[in-house]
């Protein structure tokens, strides 16, 4: 349950980066993808080194709440899928980057993917390449 949990905040950290950052041509880009950002989403399909991964029920109702700063992040499992946790991180943008800062340390992913409905962020860790989609709510 543990690994379950690090494994998604690091994909989660990775993904929130990777929408913060779609394009680094210039400053209006980054307020661009911040302005964005901004706004509830939904997760609705992840993949490891391109092999699209199993989502549960539960996992499917993961949030992102991202406001101006901060991402507050809220994960379900269990049964009936029972709120299990919500956690908040810290936040910036600067072109396809998203840098993510919790206790002490910081992610940095790519942005993919940034419409008005759709945000995915990519993350490298160790060789392996994370990808994860959300929808807007």
């Amino acid at each position: 349950m543990i690994m379950k949990n690090l494994k998604r905040l690091l994909t989660l950290s990775l993904l929130l980066i990777t929408i913060m950052a779609c394009s680094s041509d210039d400053s209006s880009t980054t307020e661009d993808n911040q302005a964005n950002i901004i706004g509830t989403w939904k997760l609705s399909s992840s993949s490891t080194n391109g092999v699209v991964d199993s989502l549960d029920a539960c996992d499917l109702q993961t949030t992102l709440e991202i406001a101006s700063s901060q991402i507050d992040i809220t994960e379900y499992w269990g049964d009936n899928c029972v709120e299990s946790d919500t956690y908040s991180i810290s936040y910036t943008v600067s072109g396809k980057n998203l840098t993510i800062s919790e206790s002490g340390f910081s992610y940095t992913s790519e942005i993919t993917t940034l419409t008005s409905t759709t945000l995915s962020i990519k993350d490298v860790d160790e060789g392996d390449v994370y990808i994860e989609t959300y929808t807007r709510k």
